[in-house]
């Protein structure tokens, strides 16, 4: 995928425990991860596993919680469950708007840029400001 004149490679590896050589591998030769948190399930042994392999080799990530719209989710317990469980250094860069069925985007907290879905399934969105604090 090119991007400024560079081009990126995007190493998506599954995860379930049946890919852990896969993920080992992915995370050894990539500059940078995306630790994706299930939001209805939160931090679980494959997450803390990938972690574990970013640390062991090094490679700066970031964690992305997905799947916000689905009922019983709650994104201050996620962020609490992965600064207990993986890193007391986590510190969200996007907040959610609304919660759970409720969903309606996100807002960057060093911007206040806020992203709003239509919500008519087609995943488009408008920009405006908003503001938001965090705990």
């Amino acid at each position: 995928m090119p991007y400024k004149n560079k081009t990126i490679f995007v190493l998506d590896t599954p995860g379930f425990a049946d890919f852990v050589g896969e993920q080992r591998c992915a995370m050894r030769v990539a500059d940078g991860a995306i630790v994706l948190v299930n939001a209805t399930s939160g931090v679980e042994v494959q997450t803390q596993s990938v972690w574990a392999y970013a640390e062991n080799f090094e490679t700066p990530a970031i964690f992305f919680v997905s799947k916000l719209d689905r009922e019983h989710t709650n994104f201050e317990e996620v962020v609490s469950d992965i600064n207990e469980n993986i890193s007391d250094r986590a510190v969200p860069l996007y907040l959610p708007i609304g919660s759970d069925i409720n969903f309606k985007g996100v807002v960057n907290v060093l911007t206040g840029k806020s992203y709003i879905y239509k919500g008519d399934g087609s995943k488009k969105f408008h920009r405006g400001r908003h503001s938001c604090r965090y705990g």
